[in-house]
This record gives C-alpha cells, sequence and structure tokens, in this order.
C-alpha cells in the first residue's frame, strides 16, 4: 500500500516543495500519484489531507489523475483535518472519502480579491501611470477603483472556475448531482455531516482507514463509493492486523536500511528526509545521498530518530549547524526523479541479462 500526503496549501508548480515548506505542488503531486499507479507493490493508496486549499491552476487536473489512479486501484482520501476547496477537489477522485470526527471537508467555491490602493498612494503624494497597447492589459490593478465592466469580467471568469470545481466533484462523486453540489454555497461540513451531506462516505480513524484500505487492496475499486450512513465505523479483522503489522516492519525495515546505509553517514538530515518523506527503496535513497552534500548535524541525529520513533519526543527533520541554526535537507526533486530513472534502467538491465541466460 501506498500513502500520500498532501499536507499543507496547493501551489501550480514547484517539483517537489512538501509539508516543511508550508506548500504542495500539483506537479509533484501529480508526479507522486504517476509513481504509485504503476508501482505493482503498491496495491491500494491512501491520500492522507490536511490542506486548506490552493491555486485553481492545475486543481481539476490533478483531481483527474486520482480519478484515473482509482480506476485501477483503491484510492481512499482521508479527511485527516482538512480537506477544502481544492483539496476537496483532489479527494473527490478517490473510491471514497473517510473523514476523522473533526475532520472538515468542503468549500466548493472560488475567491478572488481586488484591493484599491488609490488613497494610500495619494496620500504618500505617489500617482502612478499605465503605458500600454491592448485595452484590457491592465484590467484589475489596484492603483484604481474597480470599473463595473471589469468587475464583471472577473465575476464570469470566477463563475466559469466554480463551473469546472462543479463538474470535477460530480465526476468523482457521481451520488451527488451538480445542483446540490452547487447547493452547499461553499459551505464546509465537519465530520458526520460531511456524509449527511454527501461529501464523505464514513467517519473513521487514519489508522482504521489505512486497515481497511489493506483489507479491500485485493477488490478493484468503484467509482461509485458504497455510501455507508453518518457515524458509521470501520471494522477491523484479524487478516487487516496481519497485514497491517507486515507492512509496518517492511517500512521500518525500509528506513533501517536507508540510515544505516554508507552514503547517510554524515547526511543524517539528508537520509531522515528521505527515509520519511518519500517512497524510495534503499537502493535509490543511497544514490541521492552519494551525490548529496555533507551536513555537519547534531551529534544525536540517530538518538533523535529513534526516540521519536519510540514516540518519546517529536521528530524534527530538519538538521542544525554549530551555531544551533536550522539547515535544509536539500533534496529535490531532480535527485529524486534521477534516483528512480537509474533505478528503473538497473532493474531493466538485469531481467534483460537473466533473459538471456
Amino acid at each position: 500500500m501506498a500513502i500520500v500526503p498532501i499536507v499543507g496549501s496547493l501551489v501550480h508548480r514547484g517539483a517537489w516543495i512538501g509539508a516543511s515548506s508550508g506548500l504542495i505542488s500539483y506537479e509533484g503531486l501529480t508526479e507522486q500519484l504517476r509513481q504509485v499507479g504503476t508501482d505493482p507493490h503498491a496495491k491500494a493508496v491512501v491520500l492522507d489531507i490536511e490542506c486548506p486549499g490552493g491555486q485553481a491552476i492545475g486543481a481539476f487536473e490533478t483531481a483527474k489523475v486520482v480519478r484515473d489512479l482509482a480506476a485501477v486501484k483503491p484510492v481512499t482520501a482521508v479527511v485527516n483535518g482538512l480537506a477544502a476547496s481544492a483539496a476537496y477537489a483532489i479527494a473527490s477522485g478517490a473510491s471514497r472519502i473517510i473523514t476523522i470526527p473533526s475532520g472538515v471537508s468542503g468549500s466548493i467555491g472560488v475567491v478572488m480579491m481586488h484591493i484599491d490602493r488609490s488613497r494610500a498612494l495619494a496620500k504618500a503624494g505617489l500617482k502612478p501611470t499605465f503605458i500600454h497597447a491592448g485595452a484590457r492589459k491592465v484590467d484589475g490593478h489596484p492603483f484604481a477603483a474597480l470599473p463595473d465592466d471589469v468587475r464583471d469580467s472577473l465575476q464570469a471568469e470566477v463563475e466559469a472556475i466554480l463551473d469546472a470545481f462543479v463538474a470535477t466533484v460530480a465526476a468523482g462523486r457521481p451520488g451527488l448531482s451538480e445542483k446540490a453540489i452547487r447547493s452547499t454555497e461553499a459551505r464546509t461540513y465537519t465530520g458526520e455531516a460531511a456524509v449527511k451531506a454527501g461529501l464523505a462516505d464514513a467517519v473513521g480513524t487514519f489508522d482504521d482507514a489505512v486497515a481497511d484500505a489493506a483489507r479491500v487492496s485485493t477488490k478493484r475499486p468503484t467509482r461509485a463509493p458504497a455510501r455507508t450512513g453518518a457515524g458509521a465505523t470501520i471494522t477491523r479483522s484479524k487478516t487487516v492486523d496481519e497485514d497491517e503489522k507486515r507492512i509496518r516492519a517492511e517500512e521500518r525495515g525500509r528506513i533501517r536500511a536507508i540510515m544505516g546505509s554508507e552514503h547517510a553517514q554524515d547526511r543524517q538530515a539528508q537520509a531522515l528526509a528521505v527515509a520519511l518523506e518519500t517512497s524510495l527503496s534503499p537502493e535509490e535513497a543511497s544514490a541521492i545521498l552519494r551525490v548529496s552534500p555533507k551536513v555537519e548535524a547534531g551529534a544525536s541525529d540517530a538518538e533523535k530518530f529513534i526516540a521519536a520513533k519510540e514516540g518519546r519526543q517529536p521528530l524534527n527533520l530538519e538538521a542544525e549547524d554549530p551555531k544551533g541554526e536550522r539547515k535544509a535537507s536539500r533534496i529535490n526533486a531532480g535527485d529524486i526523479y534521477a534516483a528512480r530513472r537509474a533505478a528503473a534502467a538497473k532493474a531493466s538491465a538485469e531481467a534483460e541479462t537473466g533473459g538471456r541466460r
């Protein structure tokens, strides 16, 4: 199973920016989803969502990627805190949506803001002059009141984006009509209220959602989620518990192999980031760490990692320099993509060699 975190505000571009920056890009998220889709070991997918939304540009395209993935593998979106606006658009493409009791879903709407700064400029003794070609080139500029015709044009643009938003949710939630989606008027719904409104399928915990995803991973996903009703819980079985234990053991082994690799020495911060924020194999992680700059991390990085795994203290993935200042891990998308390509090429070469024998 693959767990894909969606934590932070959404932006269109930015490759592998993530939770530590407060942002997550559609570009990087889409790449993760495509990798998960082609990973034969990932029989099911869980989207761990804690996101207030973000840019409209890229949101609906990413939601379609989720729908396409849900057509071949079970995808569970967990409202693990907040799935609002663009984040809900993405969640709507999943096979089903589970919300924690305090999870907030919805905000199916669009907002645009204009600020008139003309009085502030006049008070400062400033008067801007635009020299432009094209009558609409400076529409919506903040140095004057918004003319009625420009406001009408921007309102039409917002309405068009809302139409695309509603169509996106309807495509992912066939049990909801476009009329019902519009009738929410961009409201947000908490826990069971989201289930009653048709924006979620059940209320449960994140751990139960993961266990349930493991159980249903052998079944074909359904594009029309089965409604389980308000207050429904997700049951666990002995087989699910055993699968979960096995998955956790495999993940611990992967993390241990990355942290103990030769190239993780003097790169503990980067190793932690790769181990905990990606699904890279030990070999792929080693390829990245080998070309990463060494960081003079604190002597207790390993102890911090172990203590955090045992629940004794919070885990911080950023290293400290000798002055106690935070230093970035400096793991970027290029390194990750290059490592994956190299690993794929190696696997292909080995398979070809084996076939010749």
